[in-house]
């Protein structure tokens, strides 16, 4: 199997990161970095690659690397272009499979581009109705109604039949994650006011659009249980109560897997006409160059990628 590598940011930890990833890596399957090999340069020792323009000249058993045409010295830029090749790439074959390496959104916005994630992004210019955004770790799989917005915003974009929609790619993605059959996947559903409302004593949107939404589900042969505080939906999962917890917004899903997985969580974007992971952390900058970059985050968005 061929899949994509974009390289991200590379004045962050990605060119090393990615090292040392590939440095133990079997080679069974293909890997294409879009990327640059000028920023691998310091890290690549001992692993074979290929410098190629051509996706039709890939190699088995090295490192393929494409090298946008285009070229900057801004490492938001630089980003960007790497993004955008690989969906050219994605468009003109085959290949289903891609993992991200972290970018920096303020520095992409700097450069003068629209972007607030990749989630975003690839639903953008792949046309793509609904996505997902999911938070994967051995003990919790989270979904997440929201992306990159602000808090305030997220109660406008309450809807039931987006909310179905959402809940659906989430428990198909479970489905797959688990190898279980789609109506045998448990969801909890978070409440998204305290106390998932009181009976709408505290918010309305509990009693008017999110429990509706789940008795619909239900009575399509969906195994749904919710809203409940969001804390007691999380506890639950942690005993195997459910199998996926549906959350509202983003920090409201990501906060617990980060806390309980570290570096040991990955992020998939679920719904495009391909599988997306990347590590479930950011570029950071501070410690580059310092031989405290791990690549655990890597290697697990690499097993999540290839099981799907």
């Amino acid at each position: 199997m061929q899949f994509l590598i974009t390289l991200g940011d590379p004045e962050g930890i990605s060119p090393e990161i990615l090292c040392k990833f590939l440095k133990n890596f079997d080679f069974s399957n293909t890997p294409i970095l879009v990327g640059r090999f000028k920023y691998l340069k310091d890290y690549i020792e001992d692993i074979r690659y290929k410098i190629t323009k051509d996706v039709d000249d890939i190699k088995n058993g090295v490192l393929n690397i494409i090298e946008p045409e285009e070229e900057s010295d801004n490492s938001g830029k630089e980003s960007y272009l790497f993004l955008e090749k690989a969906v050219e790439i994605l468009k003109i074959t085959k290949i289903k499979h891609i993992l991200t390496l972290p970018v920096s959104k303020s520095k992409i916005l700097d450069a003068g581009y629209k972007f607030i994630g990749h989630t975003e992004f690839f639903k953008e210019n792949f046309n793509v109705k609904e996505v997902v955004m999911m938070f994967v770790s051995k003990p919790l799989v989270v979904a997440v109604y929201s992306t990159h917005i602000p808090l305030r915003k997220i109660v406008d974009m309450l809807d039931r039949e987006r909310i179905k929609r959402k809940i659906k790619l989430s428990v198909e993605a479970t489905s797959k994650l688990k190898k279980i059959d789609k109506f045998d996947v448990r969801v909890g559903v978070c409440g998204l006011n305290p106390h998932a409302g009181e009976d709408g004593k505290i918010g309305i949107e509990e009693k008017d659009i999110i429990i509706p939404s789940i008795e619909e589900l239900r009575g399509e042969g969906y195994n749904i249980e919710g809203p409940f505080s969001s804390d007691v939906v999380f506890l639950k999962a942690l005993s195997n109560k459910y199998d996926v917890v549906f959350s509202w917004y983003h920090d409201q899903g990501l906060i617990p897997v980060k806390i309980i997985s570290s570096y040991r969580s990955v992020n998939l974007t679920w719904g495009l006409p391909f599988v997306r992971t990347s590590p479930l952390h950011g570029p950071a900058f501070d410690i580059k160059k310092r031989q405290k970059a791990t690549d655990t985050s890597l290697r697990e968005a690499y097993r999540v990628l290839i099981s799907l």
